[in-house]
């Protein structure tokens, strides 16, 4: 039996690296759903709400380019706010950690 392996490479790759980032507004993107960065009183109802501890949050990672651009920091806990066909809107809660 022969194993024959294929790479396959993309054709265009974009990097965009350090201050050229700070120029792209992402948010502007159609993909991109609306995130924002909860207070302390809205993390603490959150957790209340739901019954949880943060570290039961799904978690984003601090070097997401959202979060770079949102100024977040590990511990944050950001509320995203997506459009769903079903649904209207549909409201996600992440936690932000160090990546």
């Amino acid at each position: 039996m022969k194993l024959v392996f294929i790479c396959i490479r993309p054709i265009y790759s974009l990097r965009v690296f350090g201050e050229q980032l700070k120029e792209i507004d992402i948010f502007k993107h159609q993909l991109v759903p609306k995130h924002e960065i909860l207070d302390d009183a809205q993390k603490a109802e959150l957790l209340k709400k739901y019954g949880i501890i943060l570290r039961q949050l799904p978690r984003m990672l601090d070097t997401d380019p959202v979060i770079k651009q949102l100024n977040g920091k590990a511990g944050d806990v950001v509320k995203i706010t997506r459009e769903s066909a079903t649904a209207g809107q549909a409201e996600y809660y992440r936690l932000v950690i160090k990546g």
